[in-house]
This record gives C-alpha cells, structure tokens and sequence, in this order.
C-alpha cells in the first residue's frame, strides 16, 4: 500500500512540474495596435429623379429583379436619390422608400 502511494504522490509532483513548464508565460503588457485617424466621407446631396419607363416601373424592396415590389411608380414621377447600390438607386418617393432600375429614370431637369 505504501508503494502505491508513494508512487501517486511522485507522479502528481511530477506531473504538477511538468505543467508549469509547459505552460508558455502570459504577456505582462499589452500593446496597442495603432489607430488611424477616421476619414471624412462626403455624402452627396440626394438628387431629383424622375421616371422615364414608358408606362411604369416598379419601386422594389431591395436592388433586384427579383425583390418583392412595393408600389408602381409612373412615367414623370419625382424621385429623390438616397443611394446608388449598383445599377439601381435607393429613393425616396416622398411616402416610401425602395429601390429602381437607373435604365428607367433620369436626373430632373
């Protein structure tokens, strides 16, 4: 009985050395990384559009074909650009909020 307990106890202290060595020392400071200064953005005035689609465009949840449509816009129909995503703009109609196809509308004269 005493051999294995004194085998438990050698293994343990063995085992508890073994650890602390293995065990990599934390860092005691913290660098931190650099930072930079924000840029400026400018954001353009929104720009008038207005509808040129022949009879009417659709005013869509998101900028694609396939997102759901809101509402139908018509031909002569102001718009304010809040956004371009792509080949569509994000407009204010002055009651919602959607996208267009930029092929079927114009900058106001």
């Amino acid at each position: 009985m005493t051999t294995k307990v004194t085998t438990i106890l050698v293994l343990s202290l063995f085992l508890s050395l073994a650890c602390s060595f293995a065990v990599p020392a934390l860092a005691t400071t913290i660098t931190p990384e650099p930072t930079s200064t924000p840029s400026t953005t400018v954001t353009p005035a929104p720009q008038c559009l207005v509808v040129t689609a022949s009879k009417s465009l659709h005013l869509r949840r998101g900028p694609t074909v396939h997102s759901p449509a809101l509402a139908w816009l018509y031909t002569g129909d102001e718009l304010t650009e809040l956004a371009t995503v792509g080949s569509w703009y994000y407009v204010d109609t002055g009651t919602m909020t959607g996208y267009v196809n930029a092929l079927y509308v114009e900058e106001c004269e």
